[in-house]
């Protein structure tokens, strides 16, 4: 029944009369798991953006990249193109060879002979980094970042013979941008940042260095559910609360009924100053200092409480979803200093009232999400949840809410233990860098934007923090959630 559902909402999304590219008879076909075949995950279409205060070697950033993914057998994974089998299931096409006119991947550039300071892009970097800031990175500068002829819908990826992945380079005297953009049906954010690392490995020469691929029919999820299901395994904490039947469509309605009144819905991105983050610090520790909680917690807490804001005076239940990466666990399938080109990921829900959110002091509130939060990540737990978001994905293409029918739902992805700019060094491709290539090029700057698809509302997403201390995320709320927090965001 759902596939069929499915295969009639993609021949509506994606009329007849348009036609897939024909098969190539010597293209390795990879049939894609439940995940990346799932709605949710195909609506996803995002841009990887990444500035570095170094002028970088366009040609040896793509020679590096190209290089990669013609390693061994199983980074060609990374060169397929999406198709869709008879019955509307996603797959891989991967050509044999790679050529001019079937590259591995697609990349693009231009130069600008001008400084980054005579540009609108210098604009996605506060000029005052005492207060923090909202800075309207994907209105404003997403088709810039993601250059005129990346794909924009997943349709760009269906009917054409466009590689999965996108690259585009924009050049200044003092300053270049790399953007990746890609579907969330081919990584999530650990699969992307391995990309980036062991595309720096071969940049350097450490091509021994390179981390393994998986191979190709190797589904790791799909083992941990197989497991799961042999033994007696534990019962998820919350699965009593998984909304069912009236409850759940309840809940949908007046979902249905927030987003039509807000309908302006934005992704902005918010910079939080070091001195911010002190501050924060601060005032939690005024108030509690029964154990000690990371900036991540903290600041997490805090961008709830703003996402909140219009249940400020209401004691309406609030349903937090983070998202838990798989690959940090001990469990059956996984294999330790391997890549994984998919989604491992399952989530963790926590639920509070608002009259403890606004009411608790910030250290409280943020001990309390701790806490649930803990007690959902032994090994038991994590493939009760892992078995829970597989069997929904493949069932009906979306994860289940485990919450309350009369809840205001928060999505939050806290990619701070990635370390985006600590880890990443483009240095080898600096020009003028030496004949070793010494000099470092780390991010000055990262962000990740919705390129299309859902808008998924009440998200927040922490990027972590810069090598000076500064912290960014993403929030996509309704434009009356927006004001709030610039008022709120004036007080500090």
């Amino acid at each position: 029944m759902a596939q069929r559902v499915m295969s009639s909402l993609l021949s509506w999304l994606f009329p007849t009369w348009v036609q897939q590219p024909a098969k190539i008879p010597t293209d390795t076909v990879v049939k894609l798991s439940a995940i990346e075949n799932s709605w949710l995950m195909r609506s996803m279409n995002t841009n990887w953006s990444l500035r570095f205060n170094e002028v970088l070697d366009t040609v040896r950033l793509q020679q590096a990249l190209e290089k990669l993914i013609t390693i061994g057998p199983n980074w060609r994974k990374l060169g397929g193109r999406f198709r869709l089998d008879e019955n509307g299931h996603l797959e891989l096409h991967i050509p044999a060879e790679f050529t001019s006119s079937r590259p591995p991947v697609q990349f693009t550039s231009e130069e600008h002979n001008m400084s980054i300071n005579q540009n609108v892009l210098n604009e996605i970097l506060p000029s005052n980094w005492e207060r923090p800031c909202i800075i309207d990175v994907p209105e404003r500068f997403d088709d810039i970042l993601a250059g005129p002829n990346a794909p924009v819908c997943f349709k760009d990826w269906i009917y054409t013979d466009r590689p999965v992945l996108a690259v585009h380079v924009i050049n200044f005297q003092d300053a270049t941008f790399i953007t990746l953009t890609y579907s969330h049906s081919l990584i999530d954010g650990v699969g992307k940042l391995e990309i980036m690392l062991n595309w720096c490995k071969v940049l350097a020469g450490r091509m021994e260095d390179v981390t393994p691929m998986a191979a190709f029919d190797d589904d790791p999820f799909r083992t941990i559910v197989e497991s799961s299901n042999k033994h007696s395994a534990e019962a998820y904490l919350h699965e009593g609360k998984r909304l069912m039947g009236w409850q759940k469509y309840y809940w949908l309605l007046r979902m249905i009924g927030y987003l039509f009144r807000f309908r302006n819905r934005r992704q902005r991105n918010l910079v939080i100053p070091s001195s911010t983050v002190m501050k924060i610090r601060e005032e939690a520790e005024r108030t509690h200092s029964d154990d000690y909680l990371s900036d991540n917690q903290l600041i997490t807490a805090w961008l709830v409480r703003m996402a909140c804001s219009p249940l400020l005076n209401t004691n309406r239940p609030i349903g937090i979803s983070s998202a838990v990466d798989l690959r940090g666990f001990q469990l059956g399938g996984i294999q330790p200093k391997t890549v994984y080109l998919q989604n491992l990921l399952t989530f963790t829900w926590t639920n509070i009232d608002a009259n403890f959110l606004f009411h608790q002091p910030l250290g409280v509130v943020a001990s309390q999400m701790r806490s649930s939060l803990k007690e959902q990540l032994s090994i038991e737990q994590v493939e009760a949840g892992a078995r829970l978001t597989y069997n929904a994905m493949a069932r009906r293409g979306t994860i289940d809410l485990y919450t309350d029918k009369n809840s205001f739902v928060v999505t939050v992805s806290s990619l701070a233990k990635a370390k985006y700019w600590e880890v990443l060094d483009f240095g080898p491709a600096v020009i003028g860098g030496g004949e070793k290539g010494q000099r470092s090029a780390k991010p000055a700057w990262q962000s990740s934007t919705a390129r299309s698809g859902i808008k998924r509302p009440n998200m927040i997403v922490l990027q972590g923090k810069d090598l000076m201390g500064n912290w960014f995320a993403q929030m996509m709320l309704s434009d009356h959630i927006w004001n709030t927090i610039s008022i709120e965001l004036g007080k500090w």
